[in-house]
């Protein structure tokens, strides 16, 4: 089981860690883009280059407890089969 999360820790920080510098550039060079477009408005920009930035982080959290939910669930699944196995046995 520890085994199984650092790995998937260990994915999961290399994919932030490859894909974060490329979301980088492309906030930047979409902040430069509003600029040109819609002038000098910082609200907007500001919003932008936030959701840029909190995208990938909500993402790694969602596939994190999506992995755990899943592994809790197979965690009481086989706790019900090794009852039903014993129970079998019994009888």
């Amino acid at each position: 089981m520890r085994l199984k999360l650092c790995n998937l820790l260990t994915v999961c920080l290399v994919t932030v860690i490859v894909i974060y510098p490329a979301l980088l550039v492309c906030s930047v060079v979409w902040q430069e883009h509003l600029k040109i477009v819609l002038g000098e408005q910082n609200h907007t920009i500001k919003t932008v280059h936030w959701l840029l930035f909190l995208i990938p982080i909500c993402l790694e959290l969602f596939v994190i407890g999506y992995h755990k939910s899943r592994n809790n669930h197979i965690l009481a699944l086989q706790k019900q089969v090794t009852m039903l196995e014993r129970l079998w046995e019994q009888s």
